[in-house]
């Protein structure tokens, strides 16, 4: 039994090692968030984006001294660290759980909420250029780093082709002024009008003999599409398009992660649970 119960120790260690890795990096990724112009573009439009953010550092911050008293105890067998330890991860699981059931469930309601931050941010400036210094700051950041142009359309700038962001790399398409949004167009011919005939008269052959023959002619314009994925002068879609697959994609992520890690969290309740009742030192640390 204590050649186990140095294997679980050892076992247990290792986990809260790795806890405290984790903790560290999500204090990095929390604060990377903070400071990444994007990201704060994103804050300074939508609130609840902002929160989120703290929330990841504080969770950072959190795992990172449940780590550490993991480690301890695991090291000196002390019970008090390691009861503390699984009282605070039992507590961990139980929000983590619980986050990760609410942003799975809700991603589907992401859309509504960005559009009604967009919405109140236009309904006290009709235009973005009327918007807040820190506002515009943000939505152009946004737009340079998703590729796109206006909140909820490019008419939320009076003059787009003034904002930044909402100009990209390249050459406008023939005919097309630089405030039409267009990108990748691909030229197609396709038939839009019926064949039209036009005599023609000809002189050949058997005693100069006359005769009519008729030239048949299809008429073809071009046609373009669009892809919206390249850009050709300036960017058509609103940012609105770009933040819903990027907020449900992450917000789906964040939520099997803590679901993943959730269950992760049983198995060094558990290695702490053996080492608990294995324990020599008695003695508060």
């Amino acid at each position: 039994m204590g050649c186990c119960s140095g294997i679980i120790r050892v076992l247990l260690f290792i986990f809260n090692f790795v806890f405290w890795l984790v903790g560290l990096a999500l204090l990095g990724i929390g604060i990377w968030l903070i400071v990444d112009p994007v990201s704060k573009g994103i804050q300074s439009v939508l609130s609840f984006y902002g929160i989120a953010v703290y929330i990841i550092i504080a969770a950072g911050a959190i795992t990172t001294v449940v780590g550490f008293l993991g480690c301890c105890g695991a090291c000196k067998e002390s019970k008090c660290l390691l009861i503390m330890f699984s009282i605070f991860l039992g507590i961990i699981f139980a929000v983590e759980v619980a986050a990760g059931i609410v942003a799975i469930v809700q991603r589907g309601s992401l859309t509504s909420l960005v559009t009604e931050s967009f919405a109140d941010i236009l309904t006290k400036s009709a235009y973005l250029e009327n918007a807040p210094i820190a506002v515009q700051a943000g939505v152009e950041a946004m737009q340079t780093g998703l590729q796109c142009c206006g909140l909820t359309a490019t008419a939320d700038w009076n003059f787009p082709a003034y904002a930044k962001g909402c100009s990209c790399s390249g050459t406008i398409a023939p005919g097309l002024p630089p405030t039409v949004p267009v990108s990748n167009v691909t030229t197609a011919l396709a038939p839009t009008a019926a064949p039209t005939t036009a005599p023609a008269t000809t002189t050949s052959g058997v005693m100069g003999t006359t005769v009519s023959t008729t030239t048949t002619t299809t008429t073809t314009v071009s046609t373009t599409t669009m892809d919206p994925d390249v850009c050709v002068g300036q960017y058509w879609q609103p940012c609105v398009v770009k933040l819903k697959p990027f907020l449900e994609d992450n917000f789906l992520l964040v939520g099997v992660a803590a679901l993943v890690f959730s269950v992760v969290q049983i198995i060094g309740i558990c290695f702490s649970c053996i080492v608990i009742k294995n324990a020599n030192d008695v003695t508060p640390v």
